[in-house]
This record gives structure tokens, sequence and C-alpha cells, in this order.
């Protein structure tokens, strides 16, 4: 902190890397990594300060289908301004992507990788797995491969979570929401458009 309180009036965003790297990077090296995961909600829409600090960092937006995102937040409502079903959950998802949207909008091509939830924990494992090993330029490791085996499971990202008390009317209603929303966001180039159109086309009728 006294190094910290020293350098930080002649160059503020210096002194702020190097503290996050003082604290931290120890942790790495005592472990053998390459480098450092922060995994807080909103680091994709920090985006643009978090390049200004660490300028070699790469973002991974880990997305899921949208009706399952709300519902998530349906079932741990924590405040009256929480949504309350799965139409005010799909607006809630809505929002934070919109947030996210503008902080991906400052990340090089290169430097972004978004992945699928659904297609992590579904037949398309593999390749999204392989696909971000490769992105990260990292190997597969027993204690990643036994993670993703026994933790990241259908059943654990509660998979159609959000058609739990809902009639087939019901469902149907939410899901051609869920379709207009994916339009939208197509419409406005949002980069996960694709992937969660993909996952929406992949599901039975």
């Amino acid at each position: 902190m006294a190094e910290f309180e020293r350098a930080y009036p002649a160059d503020g965003v210096s002194a702020c890397r190097n503290l996050y790297l003082d604290l931290l990077w120890p942790l790495a090296e005592e472990v053998r990594k390459p480098g450092l995961v922060e995994m807080s909600c909103f680091t994709t829409a920090e985006a643009p300060t978090l390049l200004r600090l660490f300028g070699e960092a790469r973002f991974v937006h880990a997305v899921r289908d949208g009706r399952d995102a709300g519902a998530s937040k349906v079932s741990k409502r924590q405040k009256r301004s929480h949504p309350r079903d799965g139409f005010e959950g799909l607006r809630w998802w809505e929002g934070r992507l919109s947030n996210i949207e503008r902080g991906v909008r400052a990340i090089p091509d290169e430097r972004l990788h978004a992945i699928s939830l659904d297609e992590l924990v579904g037949d398309e494992r593999e390749e999204a797995y392989a696909g971000l090993l490769e992105f990260l330029e990292i190997e597969d490791e027993p204690e990643m491969r036994a993670f993703l085996d026994h933790e990241v499971t259908p059943a654990a990202a509660h998979v159609e979570r959000w058609k739990q008390g809902l009639s087939a009317d019901q469902q149907r209603e939410l899901t051609a929401e869920y379709e207009r929303t994916l339009e939208r966001l197509a419409a406005e180039g949002y980069h996960c458009a694709p992937i969660l159109r993909r996952g929406l086309e992949r599901q039975p009728a």
C-alpha cells in the first residue's frame, strides 16, 4: 500500500496495475500458473477500464439461454426491483447484455471469446471446451477435465429451469418473446447473438 500511495500521483494507471499484481501474482506463481483469472459478473462490461490496466488481457463471455438466465434471477429474487417472472427475467437479462455489449465493443476481436454454457454442458461440450483452450493458449489438465466432467453438467447448470411452473401455452409465449429478443440483439449487432440463436435452433420445437 505504501508503494501504491507513492506511485499513484504520478501514474495512477500503472500504480493500480502494480497493486493488483503485487497482491495476486504470487498466488499464480505458487501454483505455477501462467496468469490470473478474474470472474466477477461485470468483468466484461468494464472492459474499457480493464484494458487500460491490462492491455494483454483476454476476455471470455459465457452466455446461456436468456430464459434460463432470467429464471435463475427470478428464483434468487433478493430485492423488490428484481424480476418476478419469466418475462421480467428476460428483460433483466437483456439489460445486462446491453451493459456487457458496450464493454465488448472496446475489446479487440482477437482478445474476446464467447462461449455457450448450454453447449458446454450439452452434446457440443468437447468442441466448446477445445475452443476455449485454444483461445487461452493453454493445454488441457487433469484437474480441469475432472471439473468439467463432474461439475459442469446440465443439472448443475439448471438447464431448462425456465419451464418450471409454466403451462405449455405459457412456455410458447415466453419462447416467442425470447425469439423476438434475439432478433433485436442480432439487428443491433450484439456479438453473442449468433451463439444464442444457434442454441435456440438446436432445441426441439
